[in-house]
């Protein structure tokens, strides 16, 4: 085994940076290199899967910020999650059109009040419910192969020690998969067309050791690589492993095993998947723990930065049999970031120079997916949208983004919206919900030859979180819906306001780092109490985790550092406490840039004995959902290292924001 250490890393990230940036030519668009869009869900999204015969399974925030799971099929959208479920959340997709997903139910009967179920559906077959070892217990789909086989991990108690890796065939039938002497199976992340699977398994000391299963469950101990813990997250029918290693709590990064080979370790790189070929794509750790730097290695190749020069960050999300890899590109702090492509060659590409006939104000702000015929699946400020290699597409209207700034009570806001439709004959209708209960209202549309705006005006006579929702119909009844979060007041007085995504390295319950796992946040709230009826504030978390924020009790400030703490609920459950410690940001310096933790906790207990069930944005660990986990100390979270910056958004504060003191209750 050889490593490549953290000083050539950056040596590469900063001197041999990616291809400088294919403009788009009329040479180029003409030859085929253009996508057309497909609208898939509004904002936010987060985690998808493509494959090559034009389909997409995709999670997509449902109502009450809770995500659900819907199926494309080149065609139309089909939402697929189980009636009745509190959350649910996509594993894979493969290339015969199979969707492996989990959902969370609530149940007063279960321990914990929570019922989980695992899932596959298929258009042929429907949905399906599979086995697992403990009905009341977390499991979990990670990796669907060609045949149908599915890899996982499923508990049978609340204990952490009882997580199994376990497969279903594709006959729905559940096998544990068995450990190794001194290691218990801990999870399996990653299963090949060859039925081997890739995973952990969990000494006794709190350790992992790497382990892969043949097609018979046979399983074999690859080690830690020289590190304190390993595990494997990705395995293709060469028999390549890729994984992540765990040197001590400063030093992580990956290694590669090949069957035959010298395995190959680089710190401070994470790993993000891997290909037919070998070839790996991740992202180097920065200066800070919002930089990172695109790259990816090949034992052919070698290391290849494919971070463009100047920019402030770069990451790459997915990666085809080709060489070509999807992410993103941000150009400082503040900036949304753009969708990138990079050729096997490295050569970087703004997807939004690819796009054909695109609604204005729509930008493209991250790659998530490439299929093997180069389709791509991306997020961009109209939210999930599916990019059709060549220019074919559907026949829906595709619309653009809802930007409407913040406003104050009874301040008239005004919609517009653009939209495009290839078939330049139809005439459009329009309707919207403003989300104040005036339900959905007739909207104005202008249109001509496939280019059209929505016009729409209203306002608002409560201050609140709103979401407005607009339907774009054609005169073949295609419909396409795209929403916004309004928000209405906290514009006068000293307020502390913002939104945006903490920082994340876990995909909830797996360890494995996904953009799936970044938590959205919505944030207004006075930096003063109010001595009556409460204090009117916005406070919501979506995603992996939904939280929504009830009564602020308590407000801590020091200069442009503020606590809010309060009473909200989890998963639509009341009785949970939430701590904010932010920092609010002045800039795009690093040193003067934002900066949120969120905590919260059960609220019947006091002290160290409330149970933390969410914690994220903290320097030096991996945000982690313990809804999953065993119980934690309050304690433990108050030993926790400083907020960190934020993923992505900002948070600014407005009025006089000089005082310093604290207000409310202990």
């Amino acid at each position: 085994m050889f490593a490549i250490t953290l000083l050539l890393m950056l040596a590469l990230s900063g001197g041999a940076n990616g291809a400088a940036e294919d403009d788009a030519t009329d040479t180029e668009r003409s030859s085929g290199d253009i996508y057309s869009i497909v609208n898939l869900a509004a904002p936010t999204t987060y985690n998808g899967f493509v494959n090559a015969h034009g389909q997409a399974a995709f999670e997509y925030l449902g109502p009450d910020d809770r995500t659900q799971v819907a199926f494309f099929n080149g065609d139309r959208i089909v939402d697929i999650s189980p009636p009745g479920n509190d959350r649910t959340f996509v594993g894979g997709l493969n290339e015969q059109g199979e969707v492996i997903f989990n959902a969370r139910f609530l149940d007063a009967q279960s321990p914990g009040g929570l019922r989980y179920q695992p899932l596959r559906w298929s258009a042929a077959r429907g949905r399906v419910v599979l086995p697992s070892l403990n009905v009341s217990e977390y499991a979990s789909l990670d990796a669907i192969n060609k045949h149908g086989q599915i890899a996982g991990l499923s508990a049978t108690s609340s204990d952490n020690s009882s997580v199994r890796a376990v497969r279903w065939t594709s006959a729905n039938r559940l096998s544990s998969l068995p450990g190794v002497t001194g290691f218990v199976p801990g999870a399996a992340y990653g299963i090949n067309d060859l039925d081997a699977v890739i995973g952990s398994g969990s000494a006794v000391n709190g350790g992992t050791t790497t382990l892969v299963w043949n097609a018979d469950g046979r399983p074999t101990n690859l080690g830690t690589f020289g590190a304190r813990s390993a595990f494997g997250i990705r395995i293709n029918n060469q028999g390549d492993v890729l994984g992540w290693r765990i040197v001590d709590a400063a030093t992580r990064g990956f290694f590669l095993s090949s069957p035959g080979k010298p395995a190959v370790s680089i710190n401070a790189a994470y790993p993000t998947t891997l290909n037919e070929t070998g070839e790996v794509i991740g992202a180097v750790r920065g200066p800070t723990t919002s930089e990172f730097r695109a790259f990816r290695y090949s034992r052919a190749r070698g290391f290849l930065s494919l971070h463009p020069a100047g920019m402030f960050t770069s990451e790459a999300n997915a990666l085809n049999d080709d060489g070509v890899s999807v992410g993103l590109v941000r150009s400082g702090m503040l900036d949304e970031g753009r969708a990138y492509r990079w050729s096997r060659t490295g050569v970087a590409t703004d997807l939004n120079l690819r796009l054909q006939n695109s609604p204005t104000g729509l930008v493209l702000t991250e790659g998530l997916g490439i299929a093997a015929n180069g389709d791509i699946l991306a997020q961009s400020n109209a939210g999930l949208v599916f990019l059709c290699r060549g220019g074919s597409g559907t026949d829906a209207p595709v619309l653009g983004p809802i930007q409407i700034p913040a406003l104050r009570q009874n301040e008239l806001a005004r919609l517009t919206l653009s939209f495009r439709d290839r078939n330049a004959s139809d005439t459009h209708t329009a309707t919207i919900d403003w989300g104040d209960g005036s339900g959905p209202l007739p909207a104005v549309v202008r249109e001509r030859n496939g280019t059209g705006t929505v016009l729409a005006e209203h306002k608002f006579g409560v201050a609140g979180d709103y979401r407005a929702t607009v339907i774009v119909t054609d005169s073949a009844r295609r419909r396409t819906t795209m929403s916004a979060s309004v928000r209405v007041g906290f514009t006068d007085g000293a307020q502390l306001v913002g939104e945006g995504m903490l920082q994340s390295a876990a995909a909830p319950g797996s360890g494995v780092y996904s953009p799936a796992a970044r938590t959205a946040f919505r944030l207004a709230a006075p930096l003063a109490l109010k001595t009556a009826a409460g204090t009117p504030f916005v406070f919501r978390l979506m995603g992996s985790t939904s939280f929504k924020g009830e009564t602020l009790d308590r407000i801590t400030l020091d200069g442009n550092r503020v606590r809010l703490e309060g009473t909200g609920q989890l998963s639509n459950r009341p009785g949970y406490r939430f701590v904010i410690d932010a920092v609010a940001g002045e800039g795009d310096a690093l040193t003067s840039a934002s900066r949120m933790a969120v905590r919260i906790e059960e609220a019947n207990s006091v002290g160290a004995m409330r149970k933390v069930m969410f914690e994220a944005g903290r320097d030096g660990a991996m945000p982690q959902d313990l809804t999953q986990a065993a119980g934690q100390a309050a304690s433990q979270a108050a030993q926790a290292s400083p907020a960190a910056l934020l993923y992505r958004g900002a948070l600014r504060m407005t009025g006089q924001t000089s005082k310093t003191g604290q207000a409310g209750q202990p």
